[in-house]
This record gives C-alpha cells, sequence and structure tokens, in this order.
C-alpha cells in the first residue's frame, strides 16, 4: 500500500548510531600523499594527521604533514622543511610533531613544534638531533625520544616550559614510548642501556623488562589491562623465540604464534581488543600477510592481500577505522599511495550516470546508488540540480528497495522535481522487510536547457532502520557539464579557378576531443559553407579547421567556438598544382601536367587529374600551378 503521510518523526530521529557490519575492506583516502607516511595520529575529531617525507597531498602542497578530515587533505600551514616521523595529539586537539626539521611554518623549530590549529611554535630551543616518538602523559606534559643527546640523552619531557631529563635517559636510540594507566612510561629502541631495548620509567628510575628483548624494538602499545606489546627487529624476548612481535604480563614475556618473517614497524589495537601490526613481513604466524596482520587473540590473519610496500604507521580511531601509512601505493589491489584505510565501509548515497556531458535539448539518466546498506528500512534524500541550466522529472526504483508493496511515501516525497530540488523519501510497512546490500533506487531525467556546468549534491539524506535508528554513511555528488552549439559559415576559393567548379570540403575537429568531427561540402559556384549545431563547451571549444580540395592543398586554422556563436570564418584560398593529390607539389605533379600538356587531361598518381584549373584543356595555366607552388606541403595556413 502507499500511505500519502509525512512521516517526520521517522525522518527526523538521529538517535543513537548503530555499527553495521558487513565486512572489512581497503580504500583509499583521496589522492593520498607524495612520499613515504611515518606517523600519523587522531583527534578527538576525527581528524587524520600523517607525518612523513611528503610534499604533498591530495595532489595540493603540504610540507611533510597534512590532515584527512574525511573527505579531503589540507596543510599545516607552510609545513616544515624536512621529514616528520612523530605525532602525537593532546586533549586540547593540539598535535605535536617530532622529526628532522629544523623550521615548522617557517619559524625555527629543531626537530619538535606544536600545531594549535592555526599556527604552528617552536617547544624551547628543541633537540640536536631526530625525533622518532611522541607521547602526552596524563597531566598534558609531552615526552619525546630519538636519537638526540641534547638537552636530555635520547629523551626528555616538555613540562610546557622546558625540556627536563628522565634520569640518565637512555644509552641509545629511542624509537617508541608509551604510558600505562597507573603513569608508568616505557620506552623502546635499540638502546642497552639501562636495558636491553625496553626498559621502564616509574618517574623517579628506569627498570629492566626481564631480560629484554635481542634487538632494536620498533613499536610500543598497551591494552586496557596494561599489557605490554612490542614490536620490531628482535627474534627473542626474555630468552624466548618470539621473531619480531611479543607481550610483556608485568612478569614474563610471550609469542604470539610464531611471529613475522619480518621486522615490525607499527602496532595498534581496536577497540574489541584485536591486535594489528604492520611492517615489512611478508608473513605471520605462519600464514600469507603482505605487511600487515591482525591478532585475534589466538592466530594471524591477513587483511586480504594487504599492501605493496612497508607499513611505519599504524592508527585505530574515528569509528571502527584502521589507517594505515607507509611505502606503499596499493592496498588490497586498490590504488592508495601511502596511506589507506581498512574499516567496514560506510553505506552510501551516490549519484552516477553513464554520460556526465550532454548539451541543451539532449538529455542525461542519473541513477541515485545506496551501498553497503544493512537493515535499511526507510530512506530520505534531495537531489540538488541547477534549475537554470536543466529541467528534471524523477521516478522510484523498485528493483531494490520497492516503493510500491508494503511501503509509505510522505506527500511532495514522491520523487518530485521542483525548483531546483527532487525529493525522494520511503520507508517499509509491516509487513515489509528491511533491505541490505547495495542498488538503485532513483533515477532522474535532466533536460539541458542552456550551457554551463554544475554539480549534482545531496541533502537531507537519511538512511534508518526500523528502530528509526539513522546509519551513518558517505555521500557523493556528481559534476555534470551541459554544453551548447555554434554555428559556423564562411567561403574557400581555389588559385586558378573563378569558381570552385566541384565541392570540396571543410572540417572542424574539436581539439578537446568531446565532439564532432563536422564536415560539409563548400558549394561548387561559390564557395560557400555553413556548419551548423556544432558541439561546444559552456567555456568555448577549440577547433581545428580544414578545408580540402582534389589538387589543391589543404589550409587548416583553429579557432574557439563558444555556446549560441555563429562565427563567420575568414575567407581562405586553396593552392594548386599538387596533380596526384599526395600532399606535396613536387617534380611528379610536373611530369604529370608536361605530359599531356595540350592533350586531354590524364590521370596523376590514384585520384589526381592534369587538369588542375578544370577548364578540359591541359596548358599553361595548369602548369604554372605547380610551378609556382613547387616544394609547398599540407597544411597551409588558413
Amino acid at each position: 500500500m502507499r500511505l500519502g503521510v509525512v512521516l517526520s518523526l521517522l525522518f527526523g530521529l538521529l538517535g543513537s548510531m548503530k555499527a553495521y557490519a558487513v565486512g572489512e575492506t581497503w580504500s583509499a583516502l583521496g589522492g593520498g600523499v607524495g612520499a613515504d607516511v611515518y606517523a600519523s595520529a587522531v583527534d578527538g575529531s576525527g581528524n587524520l594527521y600523517v607525518g612523513g617525507s611528503f610534499t604533498t597531498a591530495g595532489g595540493a602542497e603540504a610540507n611533510y604533514v597534512a590532515k584527512w578530515d574525511g573527505s579531503s587533505w589540507s596543510p599545516l600551514g607552510s609545513g616544515m622543511n624536512n621529514n616528520v616521523y612523530a605525532l602525537t595529539v593532546d586533549e586540547s586537539g593540539n598535535l605535536y610533531a617530532g622529526g628532522n626539521f629544523t623550521s615548522a611554518g617557517g619559524v625555527t623549530a629543531n626537530r619538535t613544534a606544536k600545531w594549535d590549529g592555526n599556527t604552528w611554535s617552536p617547544l624551547g630551543s628543541g633537540m640536536n638531533a631526530e625525533v622518532y616518538t611522541l607521547t602526552i602523559d596524563s597531566d598534558g606534559n609531552l615526552y619525546a625520544g630519538g636519537s638526540f643527546t641534547s638537552p636530555a640523552s635520547h629523551i626528555a619531557k616538555w613540562d610546557g616550559s622546558s625540556w627536563l631529563a628522565l634520569g640518565e635517559g637512555t644509552g641509545g636510540r629511542v624509537n617508541a614510548l608509551v604510558f600505562d594507566s597507573g603513569g608508568v612510561l616505557y620506552a623502546g629502541g635499540s638502546f642497552t642501556s639501562p636495558a636491553s631495548r625496553v626498559a621502564k620509567w616509574d618517574g623517579s628510575t628506569w627498570s629492566a623488562l626481564g631480560s629484554g628483548v635481542s634487538n632494536t624494538v620498533r613499536a610500543l602499545l598497551l591494552d586496557g589491562s596494561d599489557h605490554l606489546y612490542a614490536g620490531g627487529s628482535f627474534a627473542t624476548a626474555g630468552g624466548t623465540t618470539v621473531n619480531r612481535i611479543a607481550k610483556w604480563d608485568g612478569v614474563t614475556w610471550s609469542a604470539f604464534g610464531s611471529g613475522m618473517n619480518a621486522d615490525v614497524h607499527a602496532l595498534a589495537m581496536s577497540t574489541s581488543g584485536d591486535l594489528y601490526a604492520g611492517g615489512e613481513f611478508a608473513s605471520a604466524g605462519g600464514v600469507a600477510a603482505n605487511r600487515v596482520a591482525k591478532w585475534d587473540g589466538s592466530s594471524w590473519s591477513a587483511l586480504e592481500s594487504g599492501v605493496n610496500d612497508i607499513i611505519r604507521a599504524l592508527v585505530y580511531g574515528n569509528g571502527e577505522n584502521l589507517y594505515v601509512g607507509g611505502g606503499f601505493t596499493s592496498a588490497g589491489g586498490v590504488s592508495a599511495n601511502r596511506i589507506a584505510r581498512w574499516a567496514v565501509p560506510l553505506p552510501g548515497i551516490a549519484p552516477a550516470t553513464g554520460s556526465s556531458l550532454f548539451c541543451t535539448g539532449e538529455s542525461t539518466t542519473i541513477s541515485v546508488n545506496l551501498t553497503d546498506v544493512v537493515a535499511l528500512y526507510g530512506y530520505q534524500f534531495v537531489v540538488n540540480y541547477a534549475p537554470s541550466l536543466v529541467s528534471a522529472s524523477a521516478a522510484f526504483v523498485n528493483t531494490f528497495f520497492d516503493a510500491t508493496m508494503d511501503a509509505s511515501i510522505p506527500t511532495d516525497w514522491n520523487a518530485s522535481c521542483n525548483s531546483g530540488e527532487c525529493k525522494f523519501a520511503v520507508t517499509k510497512v509491516d509487513p515489509g522487510e528491511s533491505v541490505s546490500g547495495s542498488g538503485t533506487v532513483a533515477q532522474i531525467t535532466l533536460t539541458g536547457l542552456s550551457a554551463g556546468t554544475f554539480d549534482l549534491t545531496l541533502s537531507q539524506d537519511i538512511l534508518s532502520d526500523r528502530d528509526a535508528q539513522a546509519m551513518p554513511h558517505d555521500i557523493a555528488a556528481l559534476s555534470l557539464t551541459v554544453c551548447g552549439y555554434a554555428t559556423v559559415n564562411g567561403t574557400v576559393s581555389l588559385q586558378g579557378r573563378s569558381v570552385p567548379a566541384d565541392a570540396g570540403q571543410v572540417t572542424l575537429t574539436d581539439l578537446g576531443g568531446h565532439f564532432g568531427p563536422y564536415s560539409a561540402n563548400f558549394n561548387a559556384s561559390t564557395g560557400a559553407f555553413t556548419i551548423s549545431n556544432v558541439k561546444v563547451m559552456p567555456g568555448g571549444s577549440n577547433y581545428q579547421f580544414d578545408a580540402v580540395h582534389g589538387l589543391y592543398l589543404g589550409n587548416r586554422t583553429t579557432h574557439t567556438l563558444n555556446p549560441l556563436d555563429n562565427y563567420i570564418a575568414p575567407s581562405t584560398r586553396l593552392l594548386g598544382g599538387d596533380a596526384d593529390n599526395d600532399g606535396l607539389v613536387d617534380l611528379s605533379d610536373l611530369t604529370c601536367i608536361g605530359g599531356s600538356f595540350g592533350e586531354a587531361p590524364v590521370l596523376c598518381g590514384a585520384t589526381g587529374s592534369s587538369d588542375i584549373n578544370a577548364d578540359g584543356v591541359v596548358n599553361i595555366l595548369d602548369l604554372v600551378l605547380p610551378g609556382g607552388n613547387y616544394g609547398l606541403t599540407v597544411p597551409r595556413t588558413w
């Protein structure tokens, strides 16, 4: 049944968000970044920050650090002058960066800097060498680790005004820092004092974690129970074979299955407790896993086909999203430049068309598609168009979500189009059942009225389950172009002829490759030609004009045609003498004409003639044309 009621209560309630699990997969973050990602962090608003060796993000300039807001990349001021290796965010949303840079936002900042959302500022006099890791304690103090020896030995604390040492520090490089719930700081790296590659600081003294690990630690992570996870280059931990990843429970080290076959560079944990590891490895626990793998508490598994190069950064946040950064250019077979997301795909609403370019008087069909929906019971959206450029009509498509049976459609939302809006809304009515999957739910026919470009956008969009819980979802826009028409007129004359005598041809070729070509014969008596309904882009189209005629060299020019133009092309004259029609006036043309001089015309080449001026006899008037034009080739200037 169809009821003409307004379901404002149902569609106005956003309610609380639910999770709709349909299987995790890889996706790109726009155009990604131009070189390797070394660090990542997520703020409380869900913005992702990445640092590395890149100088572009999303195709635009972004020097060594950039922000992804969920839909686009943006720089953070003028960025840095060298690599960023570490990022962290405090509770106020301030971003801290560490690396090998000596300036941030054009201000001197030695290897550490703070971004407050608008400007960069240094942290004191900074460090004398690289910073590789940053973390923040519960009081908002910042801790940095790296290869520096000043202002402290490889590890230091910033209290808001000055850098402080943590005892004697460490005897070598620090790669990772993390705090437990009790405020104990754990450090990992390549040092062998005060402990073997991993140590803890209780606020006053350093201590070892058993006998430590046998080689460099590159990543540390703590779970909700304060168990410590370490990844790196080591083969053993506490004397136990662990192969590059291990867990410290406060007393002993333990392995995760048989570990990895190459180095681990990054660790992250989901809200459900799944452990993710990234690095250089090709297998985890004996299972093929290209540089990234998941530990579910008992075994390792791959994330589809993984990525095609090293992973250096992992961060879990902004919902159930794992952000993966490194040196790769594809993830799960999807093009993804150094940064990618592993997550359950959000449901989506997106318009699509087979033809985004159409002219005035022509129509294009837009399909509105729902993707990856789960238990969908009702939806609404408005499709916004440009009424000055197109007219619109619309209809529901009922193959995926049937709006004709056991459904209710609000008044004025019945695929109605008016004043630049097409409105769609429908809910199932018991015993109607929820719908899951992907499919087309609406179709819109747009007819061009005037040349121009516009974006077809969505608004007032809600996807709801049966409990009136709104589903988080993505939306997409569609860029459309309405082309116009021009008319071209002109005249072609032939050297040595008072009238063309027989028709030649003028051809217009769109240099942009969108339209045509268009051709017309020029009149045998007057040489005049007209080419109508030449399609042109709203801002104009560059066309190549070619005039050709047998026995003559063709002429060429270019001109920009605009919508509604009635263009009068300059008159042009074709030079004669190409008796054999090979595009070159040469000895063969003179020979053919000379050989039949004073006699009836003969065939020259496969398609030519010795009677250049078409007067029925071969005489000096024919011979002077190749003589005067000897050596010329096509095309000639119009």
